[in-house]
């Protein structure tokens, strides 16, 4: 019989993700501890992303947002590794030698969805989100 969850119990309830090996991994509840380490290195992530030029100018052409491409390529795959470690309570080293980017992408794809789902009812994003739409 299946456990029946309550929602905001657990980010990314019920989470499978298939290693390079074919085995499935079932994905551990999340925690609040392990919450406030993937905000932290999430954090880290969107102050690299939004310290770059062409995105505090607000408007840019694609060609000019590829060419920020390769410095972020440099640091943004270890923070995601990093993510994902803290997501299965695996070493970095593991993630490395078992995902590949589709098992990393059914790692972090839904578990990204549903908070930016719960960041998206915040007051103070709905306030900032109104105004950018005036």
């Amino acid at each position: 019989m299946e456990e029946k969850k309550t929602p905001g119990e657990v980010l990314v309830p019920g989470l499978e993700v298939v290693t390079v090996k074919g085995e499935k991994l079932k994905v551990p509840k999340t925690t609040l501890k392990k919450e406030i380490e993937i905000g932290r290195v999430l954090f880290e992530v969107l102050k690299e992303v939004y310290s770059l030029d062409v995105v505090k100018k607000g408007e840019f052409k694609v060609e000019e947002l590829l060419d920020t491409l390769p410095g972020l390529v440099k640091t943004v795959p270890d923070k995601l590794i990093k993510i994902a470690s803290i997501i299965v309570e695996k070493e970095e080293g593991w993630v490395l030698d078992n995902l590949d980017i589709e098992g990393l992408v059914q790692l972090l794809a839904p578990f990204f969805s549903k908070l930016s789902k719960l960041v998206a009812g915040l007051p103070v994003v709905k306030t900032r989100a109104r105004i950018l739409t005036k």
